[in-house]
């Protein structure tokens, strides 16, 4: 079984207490994808190859091979309908020609879906023998967005 290395960034937007992610204020799914990819909503995160900021710029300037990205789109859609956590109110995945690059706004219960995302999303990493980093956001209470990318292994 292929192990699966999983960095996640909580963005600053976000109280962690008592097990409980609680939104200090409610943002849009727009801003919250935005920030996520620019580095904006992360307090004290040092530049390095795993941000999704630099994750986001690999992937905007990577070419599509479009084999290997329909495949991966088609797997990763499959996993994401698993996800019993919430309702799923909107996704994107798009793959380039190594990273992969997963939107979605998920209603529930934000740890249950954190942690039910992860899995789904994580065992697909596993099977592409790549590395999965994220973004997590309370958009509002029972709304979360997650920002995902896949990518090869440093």
């Amino acid at each position: 079984m292929n192990r699966v290395i999983t960095h996640v960034f909580v963005t600053t937007s976000l109280l962690v207490s008592s097990s409980q992610l609680l939104a200090q204020e409610e943002k849009s799914e727009l801003d919250f994808f935005r920030d996520a990819q620019t580095g904006a909503s992360f307090n004290d995160v040092p530049e390095g190859p795993l941000t999704p900021k630099v994750l986001s710029e690999q992937f905007q300037a990577e070419s599509r091979f479009i084999d290997w990205a329909f495949e991966s789109e088609s797997m990763l859609k499959n996993e994401i309908k698993k996800i019993s956590a919430g309702v799923i109110k909107s996704q994107r995945v798009r793959c380039n020609t190594t990273i992969c690059e997963i939107m979605l706004v998920v209603e529930g219960p934000s740890e249950r879906v954190s942690n039910d995302v992860g899995v789904q999303i994580g065992s697909v990493a596993g099977l592409m023998n790549k590395e999965m980093t994220a973004a997590i956001g309370v958009l509002q209470p029972g709304k979360v967005a997650i920002l995902a990318y896949l990518h090869d292994r440093e």
